[in-house]
Order: structure tokens, then sequence, then C-alpha cells
């Protein structure tokens, strides 16, 4: 499955986040994320809910993924306290953070991220 962001830390997946909403800008971001979402297929019986806070990925991406995951059908607004924080189920967390990594340009990637860029391109 998407076991690389286990190895990807709050403030790394922050900043793949932060990246991709400057590359994309935030329309962009949210058009990638709901296409994303939609690749994605029906949420598997055991994921957790978890948050993205603004904090780690900045306004503009709490926006983008709210927008997304109601377009999509798959969030839990109930759960979200905007503009703080949105939740978000742990598969898609997980294949998003990937995906992302894998959208940016290399040279676009944060520093600390490139290495699992790499072995996502790999198959690692």
């Amino acid at each position: 499955m998407h076991k690389q962001l286990s190895r990807l830390t709050v403030p790394d997946e922050g900043l793949v986040w932060q990246a991709a909403c400057r590359f994309f800008g935030r329309s962009g971001l949210e058009n990638l994320i709901t296409e994303l979402l939609e690749k994605h297929g029906p949420k598997p019986r055991l994921s957790s809910l978890e948050y993205l806070r603004l904090e780690w990925v900045g306004a503009d991406a709490i926006e983008a993924l709210s927008a997304a995951q109601a377009f999509a059908k798959v969030g839990w607004p109930a759960f979200d306290e905007l503009p703080y924080k949105v939740a978000i189920w742990s598969c898609y967390r997980r294949y998003l953070a990937d995906s992302l990594i894998q959208a940016l340009p290399v040279e676009l990637i944060p520093a600390p991220v490139k290495g699992l860029r790499l072995e996502l391109d790999l198959g690692l």
C-alpha cells in the first residue's frame, strides 16, 4: 500500500502540501486533488480519521482539500474546523501525499522528501 508516508514526518508532509500549493495554485491543487480522489476508488473498511492542520499545510491547501473532498464526496465535513483543520481519511492522506510528491517537478520537491520521490518512482 502507501507505506512511504510512515517515514514522512508531519513537518515534511506540510512542506509537500505547501510546495504543491505554490506550484499548482489553489484552484489547480483543488482540481488535482479532486481527480486523485476520484481515481482512488472506495475507502477501505479500516481507515482512521486524521487531520491536516493550518500550521502544517497552509490555508490554501486546507481550502483546496476541503473543496476537493466535498466535490469527490469523500470528506467528513462535520469534523472539519475550517480554516484551522480539515478531516481526512488516513488512506486518502497517504495516497495524496505520495501523489503530490510524484506530481511535483523534482526540483520543487522539498529536500527532506526527495528520497521518497525516488522510492515512489521505482515502486519500492
